[in-house]
């Protein structure tokens, strides 16, 4: 039975993330408080038991949840960011509840040659990777192609005023 921790990049994102995101992922799969013991309860998750009622916590998290809150989730497992929040939601339970799949998307992205960056992300090595050209593969977020897709998102946020020099 595949676990998260078994999925190079989530496993990567579980260790390095913030805490505030991974929450999101940890309310969506525990009742509990999330703790410091969270991110490892969340390396050993390994689906929903067969019995769990699965219709219900799609419709308690589609309530919680915003649509942005939804996109990050769906970012850290490295699934389409787009549709409304239900197709989201829908997208999010569907994969979590089969990591077989969701390992072999990960595993199908990447060629013979290509190995994970397993690299924490760091304000430092964010900066560095902006003076540089984008390489095909960027991280544990899969190809710059894939980066490309998450750039409607930007539109979420309101645009800066351009500071004016005299």
């Amino acid at each position: 039975m595949v676990c998260l921790e078994e999925i190079p990049a989530i496993a990567v994102l579980l260790k390095t993330a913030p805490a505030s995101t991974v929450q999101l992922l940890h309310k969506i799969v525990n009742d509990e408080p999330y703790d410091k013991s969270s991110r490892k309860t969340l390396k050993k998750f390994a689906g929903f038991p067969q019995h769990y009622d699965l219709e219900a916590r799609k419709e308690k998290i589609l309530k919680e949840f915003t649509k942005t809150e939804l996109i990050t989730v769906c970012t850290m497992l490295g699934l389409n960011c787009t549709g409304s929040a239900k197709e989201l939601n829908e997208r999010i339970f569907k994969n979590l509840s089969d990591l077989t799949s969701l390992k072999n998307n990960f595993t199908e992205d990447l060629t013979d040659d290509e190995e994970i960056d397993s690299t924490p992300f760091s304000r430092e090595s964010v900066c560095n990777s902006n003076k540089q050209l984008p390489t095909p593969q960027t991280g544990p977020l899969g190809t710059f192609n894939e980066v490309a897709e998450l750039l409607p998102i930007l539109s979420l946020f309101p645009p800066t005023e351009e500071i004016q020099h005299h």
